[in-house]
Order: C-alpha cells, then structure tokens, then sequence
C-alpha cells in the first residue's frame, strides 16, 4: 500500500526546495551579516579594511573600498563582491558554500536598500521644488464652470474661446460647413483627402441628425 504524502507537507517540502531566490529576498542582518561575519569581516571589517572594505556593517558594504563600490543593487553581475565570491577569490584562502554563494546573489537581486531609496528621494525632492511643482502640469485639473458668453454657442470649449475673443471686441468664426469639416478631419488623420462617396455619407449624415 502506498502512503500518500499530507497536502500542507508536501507544500512545505516544495517551498523548501525552491533556491532562496525564488522564495524571498534575503534579509542582510540575519541571512547575509552572518555570512559576512562568518568568511569575510577577519580582512575585511572595522579592525582591518583590507582594501578598504569593511563588511561589519551594511553602510560599509554600501560603502564599498578603494575599488569602488562593492555591490551593484540589482545586478550581481556587475558587483565586485560577487564577481569575486563567486570564482572563489573571495574570502583569501577559502570560499563560501553553494547556499551562501546563492542567499547572497539573491540580496544583491531582490534586497531593500534603504540608503540607495532615501538617496533617490532626496534626489528628487531636491529636482522638483515646491515652486516647480506649481507647475500647470504638476496641479490637479479643476473642471471651471464655462464663461458666459453674449453669443450662443454649441459646446463648452466654444464658451471659453468665445469669452477671450469678447474681450477683445472679436466675433467667433461661423461653423463650418460639413464639407469642410469631413476634409480637415482626413487631413489630420489620414493626410488625404475624403473621397467623393465619403463626403456624400458625411453630409446626409449631418443633415438627418445622425452626427
């Protein structure tokens, strides 16, 4: 008789295979420090930076060396520590395990890096001011009431433009004519002309209320 595996074990065997990367990303004070702590901070921690280093710490690896930034957020594969862990240069005279090797490729992939956001947010906020959000663009639209106007007019939009050419002493142009107006629209979407049979829809269409 075959015993068959309980569902919820068999969910937690599954999960449990799946490389770190694929559950969650690492979490740099109890998954990668330990790791660091572990192989790497005898060289390269606050009592010998070697080159520079100092892994003790997430602002020293934040930090990075005389090299220049150890990590790349995002892309292990242009990180200097990795490249180095990874072809076992990294630590001197050993190398981390398998497990090691992938929760830190995976912090590197998926890890929160407060510093890196808040640098982002102060970047931005020092871009755009108050004084550049006031900007048309950055303000939330306001539906204004349209003007009144001493002519009749058939949409909104017409009040407004209206309402300016008032001030002025100016009248607004007369609508167009179907035939005019079918030609501007295939002019603006097509860059041709209507045809005849197109221009014949359009007019009875107008005419008979259709439009």
């Amino acid at each position: 008789m075959i015993r068959q595996t309980p569902l919820p074990s068999l969910l937690v065997l599954c999960l449990a295979s799946l490389p770190i990367s694929a559950q969650r990303a690492p979490l740099f004070k109890s998954e990668i420090l330990p790791v660091f702590e572990k192989n790497c901070t005898k060289c390269h921690g606050p009592d010998q930076k070697m080159a520079g280093l100092d892994l003790s710490t997430f602002a020293g690896l934040m930090a990075g060396g005389s090299s220049g930034p150890a990590i790349a957020p995002g892309k292990p594969d242009r990180s200097l520590l990795w490249k180095l862990i990874e072809t076992d240069k990294m630590p001197m005279g050993g190398k981390l395990s398998d497990a090691d090797k992938q929760a830190l490729k995976a912090y590197i992939e998926q890890g929160r890096f407060p510093s890196l956001e808040a640098a982002q947010q102060e970047r931005e906020a020092k871009r755009i001011t108050p004084e550049a959000r006031n900007w048309w663009s950055f303000r939330k639209p306001v539906k204004y009431p349209a003007p009144s106007v001493k002519n009749k007019v058939s949409t909104s939009i017409d009040a407004f433009v209206l309402a300016k050419l008032e001030e002025r002493g100016w009248k607004l142009q007369a609508e167009a004519d179907p035939v005019t107006l079918i030609r501007r629209a295939y002019f603006d979407i097509t860059g041709l002309p209507p045809t005849t049979a197109d221009i014949k829809s359009y007019v009875t269409d107008k005419i008979a209320g259709r439009l």
